[in-house]
């Protein structure tokens, strides 16, 4: 969680408006989170979305939660159990920039007493249309973007779906900033949004340009890959981190493919890379079992990250099994 200033990257150029701050075993309740803001135009950091190939796990998450313009903490029983979201939260708390979601009902025993008593955003799957006004009208005050605060009324009076003229408007804005980047999951989405509307054919070109590209680029590190020798882990390494850098980090299914490949080369940085992919059911499947061998193999080669993630997993293999 690089390589270009653009918007993928952490320098100035790169400060994410949002980053979300949840347990990791609870990733697929969060992504629909994530899809509800960058639909709205705004950029999240969510941890493997926003972590380059050459980059150190720990430092650049630390520099994202630190530069974002607003920390959303999801809440939820585990979260508030897991040390590093209560020290995420606190840091947006004491800049001011804390939102805070209830993914479901907890006690609120469990809320460290130093954050008072927040305002809690029911984004339980039982909300209505799951906390999104509410969360929109908070980040609306937080950024300082009237726009998401006239998003949030049409969503809860329900003129989003009626007023054509709204809803193109909205969706041109969230267009001019998605098609100058590299997104292809979010062009993907957007273009359901943009069905039947004077956005669509533009919209279908920009998919099919990056489908395009991203089918050359992969292509080329693929037969990169092909051609070294059987155990070339560095040039491996290399080959993977090009791919990050020019925008592989948009298409995760391409990214663990090729950083398995690179750590079938000894890459012993790709061995952990696939390991915490297979995890977290980053790029494809939630995989334990797979994350499990990779994260072994790479401990004993000597990653310090892999010998703790070994131990957590073969915990998380007992419990759950391989393939969850």
């Amino acid at each position: 969680r690089g390589g270009d200033t653009g918007e993928g990257g952490l320098g100035v150029a790169g400060v994410r408006d949002v980053f979300l701050s949840y347990a990791r075993s609870e990733r697929e309740r969060v992504l629909p989170i994530r899809d509800i803001l960058e639909d709205a135009g705004l950029t999240v950091f969510l941890d493997l979305d926003g972590i380059d190939g050459g980059d150190q796990y720990p430092e650049v998450i630390d520099a994202a939660v630190k530069q974002a313009r607003c920390v959303i903490g999801a809440w939820s029983e585990k979260a508030l159990s897991r040390a590093w979201v209560i020290n995420e939260c606190r840091i947006g708390f004491r800049r001011g920039r804390l939102i805070t979601l209830a993914l479901e009902p907890f006690s609120q025993d469990l809320i460290p007493t130093e954050f008072g008593a927040p305002h809690l955003i029911d984004a339980s799957e039982s909300a209505p249309q799951r906390g999104r006004p509410d969360m929109l009208r908070s980040l609306s005050k937080k950024l300082e973007r009237p726009d998401l605060l006239t998003l949030s009324e049409a969503m809860e009076s329900g003129a989003l779906k009626s007023d054509q003229v709204l809803r193109l408007r909205v969706l041109s804005r969230s267009w001019e900033h998605l098609k100058m980047g590299l997104e292809i999951g979010r062009v993907e989405r957007f273009l359901e949004q943009a069905r039947a509307t004077p956005l669509e054919l533009e919209v279908e070109a920009k998919l099919a340009e990056l489908h395009q590209y991203f089918g050359k680029e992969v292509n080329k590190a693929r037969q990169q890959l092909r051609s070294l020798d059987k155990f070339a882990p560095n040039e491996a390494a290399r080959i993977v981190d090009d791919f990050w850098r020019v925008g592989g980090r948009f298409h995760r299914g391409f990214c663990r493919e090729l950083e398995e490949n690179a750590a079938e080369h000894g890459s012993v940085t790709s061995m952990f890379k696939v390991a915490v992919m297979y995890s977290h059911g980053d790029g494809g499947p939630r995989q334990l079992d797979k994350a499990l061998r990779w994260a072994s193999l790479a401990a004993d080669e000597g990653h310090s990250d892999a010998i703790a993630m070994r131990a957590a997993l073969r915990e998380m293999v007992a419990r759950e099994g391989g393939v969850t």
